[in-house]
């Protein structure tokens, strides 16, 4: 939204962009005079974390398994928040490889690798430092093995 205020031939615009970041191209014209400025309008604020999509279940054989992890990081409008944002993350087991702790295009990468061992159900969390943005996940581990039967004669 633009309001336009114009007093002793000076104008003044306030640009009200609402709840989308990106590019805001403005353009005022007065009489046969036009001009047009481009805005850049930045994500706000972290507010959210969305949850990672998780298999309901992870079976572990007797090899590890490989469990891949997108994380993403918005605003309160949904937006992705600003590449750079830091976020943390946690795993009650497994071995969890962060592939990076700042945001890009409002997501983080990782990698959650589960062995048999594992005590299930295994809990991440992603948090945001100083904000309200975090979520909390289970992922649930079916371990098996395999077992060869045993033949007496």
């Amino acid at each position: 939204m633009v309001d336009l205020l114009v007093e002793k031939g000076s104008g003044e615009v306030i640009f009200r962009p609402g709840g989308v970041a990106g590019s805001a191209q403005i353009t005022a014209t007065i009489g046969n005079l036009t001009t047009t400025a481009v805005i850049e309008v930045l994500p706000g604020a972290p507010s959210s974390v969305r949850r990672p999509s998780l298999p309901k279940q992870v079976a572990v054989i007797d090899q590890p398994v490989t469990v891949a992890l997108e994380i993403r990081v918005a605003d309160r409008f949904g937006n992705p928040v600003a590449d750079g944002t830091e976020v943390e993350l946690a795993a009650s087991d497994g071995d969890l490889i962060i592939l990076d702790t700042m945001t890009e295009n409002g997501m983080i990468l990782a990698n959650l690798k589960l062995t048999a061992g594992d005590v299930s159900p295994v809990s991440l969390r992603a948090a945001v430092p100083h904000s309200p943005a975090q979520v909390e996940a289970d992922l649930t581990l079916q371990s098996h093995h395999l077992w060869l039967p045993l033949v007496t004669r």
